[in-house]
């Protein structure tokens, strides 16, 4: 499996990042010019679970961030 070696998942393997921080993969697809092929085959694998961390993660991100108050725009 997969082990990062450098950016602020240094250390950790892909499962790990995936769990923790999925935003982190999509953006190395959208993001790096050549990225590790196995990178990529791993997101193609695991897309969907991804996609759906990293909505999970931007809204847990929203909701701290506002300290849970939501309000609703019409």
């Amino acid at each position: 499996m997969y082990t990062f070696s450098y950016g602020k998942h240094s250390g950790q393997n892909i499962e790990q990042v995936k769990n923790k921080d999925s935003q982190y993969l999509l953006y190395i697809k959208n993001k790096f010019k050549n990225p590790d092929v196995e990178i990529l085959q791993y997101i193609k694998d695991n897309e969907e679970e991804i996609i759906k961390n990293a909505e999970i993660e931007h809204a847990d991100f929203l909701r701290d961030a506002c300290d849970g108050e939501v309000s609703i725009e019409y």
